[in-house]
């Protein structure tokens, strides 16, 4: 089951959101999980990031893995992922996948050095 609270007033797609999670834990053979999505305000993103990560900036994505409740809980800044959007160039469409894509390769207990390759397959698989 995939859950997706929006506690923003950001009009974001929730289908596509799902989407990108049901093929990422298909493809990993994860597909009887659940996971939650939230959707916050940059202010909200950051006081989660200083709080859990001690870091001062607003994250496009952040992943808590949580093994009682299902695989874990997204949460995605759609604000920030608006700006890098127009930052590197893409649609938000293609960010917002990627960050999709990036939060839940962490879920599955993923680092960054054992999933880049992962995330541009399922990103490629996502915008060809």
């Amino acid at each position: 089951m995939i859950e997706i609270n929006n506690q923003t007033n950001e009009s974001v797609d929730t289908v596509f959101i799902k989407r990108v999670i049901q093929k990422v834990l298909k493809l990993e053979g994860k597909q009887k999980v659940s996971v939650s999505v939230a959707l916050v305000a940059s202010s909200q993103a950051r006081d989660l990031n200083r709080k859990y990560r001690k870091q001062e900036y607003v994250p496009d994505v952040l992943s808590f893995e949580d093994g009682d409740m299902g695989l874990g809980e997204l949460v995605l800044c759609p604000e920030k992922i608006r700006a890098d959007s127009e930052k590197y160039g893409i649609t938000e469409k293609e960010e917002l996948g990627r960050c999709v894509v990036h939060g839940v390769l962490h879920l599955l207990s993923y680092t960054h050095k054992t999933m880049q390759e992962k995330e541009e397959e399922y990103f490629g698989l996502l915008f060809k």
